[in-house]
């Protein structure tokens, strides 16, 4: 019983099943949620204002860590049996994996939106409707939560490019004429790129969304009130240290580990 219900409980799991639900399936689930969002919208007593400019950038950001969570997993799937060849690539994706799919990254999924939602509920004054209030709160949760597995994947890749680049030496698995054109090293660098595009543009459509709800007039945050002034801080440091501090660190290290293994010199092997 135990055993089956850590099955089911598999962050590995998870992360197969966000991954391999196809697109088709998705916009249906997306557009079925935008209706029943309409609708507690409608029933409720005091709607959301600016409703569809929030709707449109947590769609964009849904989609955009969907495409990321699936790029990492077929990389992992496809792209990954390219570093099998080689017992430095092997071990560093074996280590890759294991904290990808780690069980611990349960506790992040769940305690990092448990951290931030109490401070958007608590600094928007404005008397939302019951049915609307229940459902934005939810979607949000879930959306974070989201987020937070795109993120971990993000930062896991790029322990993965250290590892390799630290132990570079040791790499025989290279293009020997031209390093930088090795399979393996193009595929990390493609992925890399990738995830990093992203991170940008979900970090800045969650910098947009946060400045329209705490620096406009229409969700009355009280920036008067003392503790409410507080949380806004507070969500604004959060945003500034996980994304606009960490973006540019997580470039240049991608870079130059990257820059580190293309421009590595092989092991000459001894005949």
């Amino acid at each position: 019983m135990i055993q089956n219900l850590q099955q089911y409980l598999s962050f590995e799991k998870l992360v197969k099943i966000i991954a391999c639900i196809p697109y088709w399936i998705y916009h249906i689930i997306i557009f079925s949620l935008v209706i029943v969002c309409l609708l507690c919208n409608n029933c409720s007593n005091r709607r959301l204002p600016f409703l569809w400019v929030l709707v449109t950038g947590f769609i964009i950001i849904i989609y955009l860590d969907i495409y990321s969570i699936k790029q990492t997993y077929d990389f992992c799937n496809n792209a990954g049996k390219l570093m099998s060849g080689d017992q430095i690539l092997l071990l560093a994706r074996i280590r890759f994996e294991k904290n990808l799919y780690s069980e611990w990254n349960w506790l992040f999924v769940l305690i990092v939106p448990s951290c931030i939602l109490p401070s958007v509920i608590y600094i928007i004054k404005y008397p939302l409707g019951f049915p609307i209030k229940i459902f934005a709160y939810t979607a949000l949760y879930i959306i974070i939560s989201l987020c937070v597995i795109g993120y971990m994947q993000y930062v896991n890749l790029i322990l993965m490019i250290r590892d390799c680049s630290m132990k570079a030496e040791q790499i025989l698995m290279y293009d020997r004429n031209r390093p930088y054109k090795t399979d393996w090293i193009v595929k990390l660098s493609s992925i890399t790129n990738k995830q990093s595009n992203l991170f940008f543009f979900v970090g800045s459509g969650f910098i947009a969304l946060l400045f329209l709800i705490t620096f406009t007039d229409f969700y009355d945050v009280q920036m008067t009130e003392n503790i409410s002034k507080i949380g806004v801080i507070y969500l604004w440091t959060i945003i500034s240290c996980a994304i606009v501090v960490m973006f540019p660190v997580f470039s240049v290290c991608s870079y130059l580990y990257i820059k580190m293994l293309s421009h590595q010199p092989p092991v000459q092997l001894v005949v």
